[in-house]
């Protein structure tokens, strides 16, 4: 019999539950925006699915979408048929044909190619299931929905199996996941369900507890262009306030730091603030790149980010700031979720305001996606918003980093997605004297229309925008108070 770990080992050790919702204040587009805005609005591409849901209860459902020429979306879902429905949702904006067609190499003979109608019914026919029994989708269903097709009439439905013998089956690992589940389960459900546990091997045992391989990576193939080499990390912490520690992890079911834990760490002294959140940073990518953080640790980097654009300086504050942008792919959606415009774009954009030429070369900076840069064109553009008597310093920020990218045949540094959301930054600061240069870009297509639209859309939104982007806010006690306040209309949605 095939085992529930394959699914798991797919998906699981790559994106833990931490995505965070989008908070969008100006009319760039942001990846997420994207996703939102333009996901639906592409061809259906090949879709997948396991080929063991009703022997094991859970398997991958791939949906992918089309865009212009040889570039494809897709996001991968994680799905237990038998209780839990949608555990896991992980996407990728714009890979390659080459590389999404290797992906499923990967899995020949545990993946067959399936019509959308089939992979749409396995996904909303899991969350309903599980809807049941009092359990909501992952948090990444906030995003990963608009992969797919709303779900109505016009999608035929399909009888489909869930549960065991018509109960809910839950499968767990060990009996931490089976006393976070059974209060839900049994308040939703009494005692109409099962329960068992998983073994090493992916056999249900009563008495044993499963091990997820930690050895296999499908989605290697992906980051196969990575060649960043990141700096000896600290393996130990040595901190001047060992309880900034436990302040920066995350709280069940909150990701975000408190108000009140934020003006208490702010009364201590600066200097020492400032060298315990740079350690930590730094402590948890080594720990992020050694495979050994946990979910709670996976929020330290964001919770310090915020309290460092406090305390924080130029140069080695700046420095940790921006070495959590050069992770692979696979890390960065452990390290962040999809709050970085209230998170670490802000306090960049503070301590890197007299520091453009060293924000100009992490630009330029090789061996890392190049898509991760569009965060620091997203501080460079907030810097002109909160002083405008610098526009021309920034302009010429922009225009030197223009030229660069049409010095070679392709954009090089920034990638052709990465120039789109670049040209989104200069429409967010009414960039017209660069209109000239925008043109050109677009006439050696360098940028990608699908993030920013034609040309004749961009030059129009620059001399006649009809959204204008206003400074955000960078108090830190505001966007604390406003991190939160999503997270939990956000659970309450849920």
């Amino acid at each position: 019999m095939k085992s529930r770990i394959f699914a798991i080992s797919y998906i699981d050790r790559i994106m833990a539950t931490k995505k965070k919702k989008t908070v969008n204040n100006g009319p760039a587009l942001s990846p997420e925006r994207l996703i939102k805005e333009r996901m639906r609005g592409l061809e259906i591409g090949p879709c997948y699915c396991s080929d063991n849901f009703e022997e094991v209860g859970e398997g991958i459902v791939i949906v992918s979408r089309k865009h212009k020429g040889d570039t494809i979306s897709f996001c991968a879902f994680l799905v237990d048929t038998y209780c839990l429905g949608l555990r896991r949702a992980f996407w990728e904006v714009r890979t390659t044909e080459l590389a999404f067609n290797n992906l499923q190499m990967i899995h020949m003979g545990e993946l067959r190619r399936c019509e959308y109608n089939l992979a749409h019914n396995w996904i909303y026919g899991a969350i309903a299931w599980a809807e049941d029994a009092g359990l909501a989708p992952c948090k990444e269903w906030n995003l990963a929905q608009y992969f797919l097709e709303e779900d109505t009439d016009d999608i035929p439905l399909i009888e489909l199996p869930f549960g065991m013998e018509g109960k809910h089956l839950l499968v767990v690992n060990n009996q931490a996941e089976l006393n976070r589940y059974l209060p839900i389960l049994r308040k939703n459900l009494g005692d109409d369900f099962d329960y068992m546990f998983q073994d090493d091997e992916g056999d249900y045992d009563e008495d044993s507890a499963g091990e997820d391989d930690n050895d296999y990576d499908p989605f290697i193939e992906l980051d196969k262009d990575y060649s960043y080499v990141h700096p000896t990390f600290p393996s130990v912490l040595n901190l001047h306030h060992p309880e900034l520690y436990d302040a920066t992890l995350a709280r069940d079911p909150m990701w975000y730091i408190s108000i009140d834990q934020a003006k208490h760490l702010l009364e201590l002294p600066h200097d020492e603030l400032r060298e315990d959140l740079e350690q930590l940073i730094l402590y948890t990518l080594g720990r992020l790149y050694n495979g050994q953080t946990t979910e709670k640790e996976d929020a330290i980097i964001e919770n310090a980010a915020i309290l460092l654009g406090e305390v924080g300086n130029d140069t080695t504050s700046l420095a940790a700031l921006l070495e959590p942008l050069k992770l692979s792919n696979r890390l960065f959606e452990d390290a962040f979720g999809d709050l970085l415009e209230k998170t670490i774009i802000p306090s960049i954009c503070k301590l890197g305001s007299s520091k453009l030429d060293k924000l100009y070369d992490f630009m330029l900076e090789q061996g890392f996606d190049s898509m991760h840069k569009c965060f620091v064109s997203e501080a460079v553009s907030e810097m002109m918003l909160q002083q405008p008597d610098r526009r021309a310093e920034i302009v010429g920020w922009y225009a030197k980093l223009l030229i660069q990218e049409m010095k070679e045949d392709e954009a090089a540094s920034v990638g052709i997605v990465g120039m789109g959301y670049v040209v989104c930054n200069l429409i967010d600061i009414q960039a017209e004297e660069l209109l000239a240069e925008i043109e050109q870009a677009f006439d050696r297509d360098l940028v990608d229309i699908d993030v920013c639209g034609s040309f004749q859309s961009v030059k129009q939104d620059i001399l006649h925008p009809r959204y204008p982007r206003k400074p955000d806010n960078l108090d830190i006690i505001d966007r604390i108070v406003a991190l939160n306040k999503f997270v939990k209309n956000n659970l309450k949605e849920r």
